[in-house]
């Protein structure tokens, strides 16, 4: 029986018009009826996550920044996975040397240099709370690192980085509609399916008692740890590889979210 449910937000429960599917918002307040703990594992920081968390009034701790972050609603932090700042500071001079244009997360924005003003809307998925300066200085708290770029010279950080920093960071590789391509780092082992672990295992549940519905490549470790995955149809075809269960909802669409909840009940 499925006692814990994690939710993504972007594609998954939040339409691309930023709206909610009615019948995903009801599938959430029935599912909690029922007594399934519903909550929101995302790669957005605390302030895009929260607000969402209070629509659905929930009222679990949320996973933000792919797992850095765990968090309840009003900000409060219950855990936190870090990179050392030392070494987030010789990624940034990596990237720079490189070409590419770094943005540095802490667990509420993103911060960046005024050369990355052209394509920081590629990171307002993660935070709406983008700052800009002339150069990037050292941050004590970094959740994330992302490098924006063409993508050869991201591919070349890519290697760059797991040749160099490999046993303490993990990197995830992916390209825009755009045509930009990111590297993204967080410390290593963390992911929302550590995350979502750290949660059941807190609540006394066996993971064969959670699932989770998301479409993304930072889903797959979430699918690779709950006993049972959905994943929103159009996702990319190494994503659907992953989940237990493919559903006909097509992300960015909404209606996933009721979908997997019905099939659970």
């Amino acid at each position: 029986m499925i006692r814990l449910l994690a939710l993504d937000l972007d594609g998954t429960l939040v339409k691309k018009d930023g709206s909610y599917d009615p019948r995903d918002l009801a599938a959430v307040a029935e599912a909690r009826r029922r007594g399934i703990e519903v909550l929101l594992a995302t790669g957005r920081l605390i302030g895009g996550t929260a607000p969402v968390a209070r629509d659905l009034a929930l009222t679990a701790p949320m996973v933000c920044a792919d797992g850095a972050t765990i968090a309840r609603i009003d900000g409060e932090l219950v855990h936190e996975e870090t990179i050392d700042p030392a070494m987030a500071a010789s990624i940034v001079a990596t990237m720079e040397k490189a070409g590419l244009h770094p943005f540095v997360f802490d667990h509420h924005r993103v911060h960046a240099t005024h050369a990355g003003e052209p394509v920081a809307f590629h990171t307002r998925a993660w935070s709406p709370d983008v700052r800009f300066y002339a150069q990037l200085a050292d941050h004590d708290v970094v959740t994330m690192l992302l490098g924006l770029g063409e993508a050869a010279p991201v591919a070349a950080v890519r290697a760059d980085l797991e040749r160099e920093h490999g046993s303490a960071i993990d990197v995830l590789h992916f390209g825009f509609r755009t045509g930009t391509w990111a590297v993204r780092i967080v410390k290593r082992g963390v992911s929302k399916g550590s995350a979502v672990r750290k949660l059941a295992t807190s609540l006394g549940l066996d993971m064969s008692e959670t699932a989770c519905v998301g479409d993304w490549f930072n889903d797959v470790p979430m699918f690779e740890t709950v006993g049972r995955s959905f994943v929103m149809a159009g996702a990319p075809p190494e994503v659907v590889a992953k989940a237990s269960d493919a559903l006909t909802s097509v992300t960015g669409d909404g209606g996933g979210i009721a979908e997997a909840i019905g099939r659970i009940l």
